[in-house]
């Protein structure tokens, strides 16, 4: 059942309240900030992005979620969003969900600490059952940001998972399934990878950009997507906060050179 995860056999459908969950907003859920995976029931959020625009059976897949479909400002949007990570094992039952999905959420919510990770999530696995289950449709808008708002300690502790907006900046495409630094077109910045924020393709199908030239700068109008990090583990691990867009038309080109 597109859009309806959980579908089939024992498995939570969402199609109610599962008995004894507490209903939790995603800001009820920052506030709570549980170190142990506590199960939760979260009605009427909206889907800003799918990794490769969309979950597959067998694959790992990260759903990013966020209480309204608007904000005024980064102020109004901070602890309003959190991601749903689901499991290779579980990913089937998420199947069809997309962006602009209302949905209805029952998952574990937890402050992750694994390898050096510090981030409050929603999850689902074997273990740790769930469903998001589509009951309408949004259009969630991005809230306008500079890229010195997107820092490391935004995403684990102040802002969240965001859907935003920055304007007028640069970068320089790699492969089209890597990740490459942005920076303020005009105003280069060689800073540590704690510093730089990336665009990423991880949520755009088939996790890849289309159309960059490779090693050229790419000067872009505005950038759109889903403020989020990719963690690497390793002593010390290693955090890139990135932006991911939803499609190419989120990244429009002006100039390359």
């Amino acid at each position: 059942m597109g859009g309806s995860g959980g579908a089939g056999g024992a498995w939570p459908t969402c199609d109610a309240p599962p008995p004894g969950v507490p209903l939790k907003t995603l800001h009820d859920i920052w506030q709570d900030n549980p170190s142990q995976p506590k199960a939760v029931w979260v009605p009427g959020v909206f889907v800003t992005a799918v990794s490769k625009a969309g979950c597959q059976t067998g694959v790992a897949c990260q759903i990013f979620l966020q209480q309204a479909e608007k904000f005024a400002d980064l102020a109004a949007g901070s602890q309003q969003a959190l991601k749903l990570f689901v499991s290779a094992n579980t990913a089937s039952h998420f199947v069809g969900l997309k962006v602009g999905d209302k949905v209805d959420v029952f998952a574990s919510a937890v402050r992750y600490t694994l390898m050096g990770q510090n981030e409050l999530l929603l999850q689902v696995n074997t273990l740790l059952q769930g469903c998001a289950k589509a009951v309408g449709t949004g259009d969630p808008q991005p809230v306008t940001v500079m890229l010195s708002d997107l820092t490391l300690s935004a995403y684990e502790d102040t802002v969240g998972p965001l859907l935003v907006n920055v304007d007028t900046v640069s970068g320089k495409p790699q492969l089209p399934d890597e990740i490459f630094a942005l920076w303020n077109t005009g105003v280069f910045s060689d800073a540590g990878v704690s510093a730089i924020v990336n665009l990423s393709p991880y949520c755009l199908p088939n996790g890849a950009f289309v159309g960059f030239m490779q090693g050229s700068v790419h000067d872009f109008g505005k950038v759109t997507g889903v403020f989020g990090l990719f963690f690497l583990p390793g002593n010390p691990p290693a955090k890139y906060k990135v932006i991911y867009p939803r499609s190419m038309a989120e990244v429009p080109v002006v100039k390359v050179h």
